[in-house]
């Protein structure tokens, strides 16, 4: 059983020295178990005052956080629907690409978010259980309460207001990005692949914009350790933009890594003969 009452001494003894990420991971721990608690809500608006007197931004460059963890799925995503061609590959055995956090960790280095100075006052009603009216034409709030909740780990919170911000046609391809960020932060990849799916299939995108949507879905699957998927992705990209980004490098890599599976799969099968 959680000792509210030590455990929110414990985060206003850390508050006190200056310790906010120690007194974050206490009013994270403390969110999980009593989300509605007065104590828990009061800690999280302080928290929230302390980072925007502290000196620095509440949020800087959004980043898509490092994508390190693996797991098995069935579901694919068929990019031939969308209207672009796809390369032919085959299935890959997992493989540790080492390469692949730093790349992923920079993947979204355009997006720059700047919580406004109107922001306080909104994320500090939400923390103390205020219901705060947000209109549909305030969809921007929303996107700046959802980076915020990112920033201090409430992705349940955080993927509940880029829901709102994700009708706004200046936003919503952060959103989507955002959005399965958080997904993939929670380990939830089919969640994720969800999201950049379906943000694939709107007609309204640019071409640039799936480009942008595709290099993301090569990354994610490049940490899902479906190589074979990722050079799809990244194969797209490059055929419409060869110089976005390090498309070109990440096709050359992938196809080596492709066709030396592919070998070391071919081998092994003829080895039991």
């Amino acid at each position: 059983r959680v000792d509210i009452q030590a455990d929110l001494e414990e985060a206003d003894f850390y508050l006190q020295q200056g310790l906010l990420e120690e007194a974050q991971q206490v009013c994270q721990r403390l969110t999980a178990t009593h989300p509605d608690h007065s104590g828990v809500l009061q800690l999280k608006e302080q928290i929230v005052q302390r980072r925007e007197t502290s000196g620095g931004q509440a949020v800087a460059d959004v980043e898509f956080d490092s994508l390190t963890q693996t797991t098995e799925a069935a579901v694919e995503l068929d990019l031939g629907d969308i209207g672009f061609p796809v390369a032919e590959t085959s299935p890959v055995e997992s493989f540790d690409f080492h390469n692949s956090t730093s790349d992923i960790e920079n993947s979204i280095d355009e997006l720059h978010v700047e919580i406004t100075t109107e922001l306080g006052p909104e994320l500090a009603d939400s923390q103390r259980g205020v219901v705060t009216v947000i209109t549909d034409d305030d969809t921007e709030s929303s996107y700046n309460l959802g980076i915020a909740y990112k920033e201090m780990g409430l992705l349940d919170d955080a993927i509940a207001e880029f829901d709102k911000a994700i009708n706004s046609p200046s936003r919503k391809l952060d959103c989507i990005s955002l959005k399965a960020a958080c997904y993939v932060d929670q380990r939830k990849f089919d969640e994720a692949e969800g999201v950049l799916t379906s943000g694939l299939s709107d007609s309204s995108l640019t071409i640039k914009d799936q480009v942008l949507l595709y290099y993301e879905t090569g990354l994610l699957y490049e940490a899902w350790h479906r190589y074979a998927d990722a050079l799809s992705s990244y194969q797209v990209v490059a055929d419409n933009d060869p110089q976005f980004r390090n498309v070109t490098v990440k096709v050359g890599e992938l196809k080596d890594l492709v066709d030396d599976n592919a070998i070391i799969s071919e081998t092994s099968r003829v080895s039991y003969l």
